[in-house]
Order: structure tokens, then C-alpha cells, then sequence
């Protein structure tokens, strides 16, 4: 007999939130079943590049009429290999759906499962808060992360700006990165987002990184010290 698999959830999935699919069966003569009592099991396993190796099992619901409701909610974000089983009558299991497997001319895709919404408790600003010597360059790194702990790609060096001054206030000996060009406010590297300034007088600085309007976490404070001669 035949069955239809379809829904979302087979491909793509967002961090933190449930994602569905289904399956609809046909008896062996093609006709749609109207009664349930199919064995149906259903697992991820994540491929470890996102740091998930564990297999999580999916929920089904027989609706008892041929037709079962699937669904998942995962945390981490990565790939992972999806697999369903239908239990026979003697206990055995048979492979049903097997992602990148069957049928080999076309193999049924990975399920990705994408970081969630940039959360501001989670986004992490690193500044080297020990001492550096004046004319030397200070860089900033962050890293925009989900309320998981996922690093987002989906947002860009605009969404964010970096100012650093000599007080806790806007006012004083203010840094906007966008004023050179050798130092542009943000750049890319590797999913996080880096910046840097060259101060050339000693004092405490705070650094201030905002997410559109919104200062993201604490003023951070590092210290710039008279260079040394000789």
C-alpha cells in the first residue's frame, strides 16, 4: 500500500518552536483508510557539526482515520536526519522514511533546523577589559545569539552600533566607528560581528553596543594606559 508524508517539519524547523507533519494512508487496493491503528515511530538525530549527537524522539497521533500528526521541538540548532518506522503485527519495524536514504535516485532531505529570534539577554558583548596601552587597537566582538544559545546569521552588521566614550553618559570624548574608513562600525567574521578603535588618550572607556535602539547588556569598561618609552 501507498501513503502521503508531507508538512513542513520534514525539511525545516525553527529553534524553540513545535514543527508538524503528517502522514495520510491508503489501503493495498489505493484507497484512502478511514480507520487508524498504524504503528508509527519517529526519531531525529542530529549529524554532531552543530554540536548535537543525541536522537530525539517525535510525538504521533493517530487521528483514526488514516491519517497520524507528527511533531517536534528542538533546541539546538544544526542538521538532523529524520526517520520513520511502521511496526509491524510480530513487533518488527520497517524503515518508512529514512532522510537522505530512500529512494536513492531521490533521497528525501536533512531536516535544518535554524536559529530562533535574536535575544538580548543572550547576545553576548566581549571586551577585553583588561589595560591597553593608548594608539592601540581595541577590538569588540559579538556575538548574536538566540534564547538557546544559537549564533544567528540571519542578522547583519547594520542591525547593530558601537560607541565608545569616557563616561557612562552620550556625552564626553565620543568614537563612532563610522567615522573612518579604515575602521568600518561593524564587520562579519565567522557569524559573529567585530569592531575596533584606536583611542589616543589614557582614561576608562565604556563601550555601548545597541541592537537597533535597545543597549544590549552592560556598559562595558576597559582601560587605556600611557604607552611605554624604550
Amino acid at each position: 500500500s501507498r501513503s502521503e508524508i508531507v508538512g513542513v517539519g520534514l525539511i525545516t524547523a525553527t529553534s524553540g518552536l513545535p514543527s508538524t507533519f503528517s502522514i495520510q494512508t491508503f489501503d493495498e487496493f489505493g484507497n484512502r483508510k478511514d480507520y487508524g491503528g498504524d504503528k508509527f515511530t519517529a526519531e531525529l538525530r542530529g549529524d554532531g557539526e552543530g554540536g548535537d549527537t543525541e536522537v530525539h524522539a517525535v510525538s504521533v497521533t493517530d487521528n483514526g482515520d488514516g491519517s497520524y500528526d507528527f511533531e517536534y521541538e528542538l533546541f539546538l540548532a544544526g542538521i538532523y536526519k529524520l526517520t520513520i518506522a511502521l511496526e509491524g503485527s510480530d513487533g518488527s519495524k520497517e524503515v518508512f522514511y529514512s532522510s537522505l536514504e530512500t529512494p536513492m535516485d531521490n533521497p528525501p532531505p536533512v531536516v535544518q533546523i535554524s536559529a530562533g529570534p535574536l535575544s538580548l539577554g543572550e547576545t553576548k558583548v566581549i571586551v577585553d577589559e583588561g589595560s591597553t596601552y593608548v594608539f592601540d587597537v581595541q577590538d569588540f566582538e559579538i556575538l548574536p545569539m538566540d534564547d538557546y544559545g544559537n549564533l544567528i546569521t540571519s542578522v547583519g552588521a547594520s542591525d547593530f552600533s558601537v560607541m565608545v566614550s569616557t563616561g557612562i553618559a552620550p556625552a564626553g570624548n565620543i568614537f563612532d566607528f563610522i567615522r573612518t574608513e579604515s575602521n568600518p562600525v561593524i564587520v562579519e567574521a565567522g557569524g559573529a560581528f567585530v569592531s575596533s578603535v584606536e583611542v589616543n588618550s589614557p582614561g576608562e572607556y565604556v563601550v555601548n553596543v545597541r541592537y537597533g535602539t535597545t543597549l544590549l547588556g552592560n556598559p562595558n569598561i576597559y582601560k587605556v594606559i600611557p604607552a611605554q618609552v624604550g
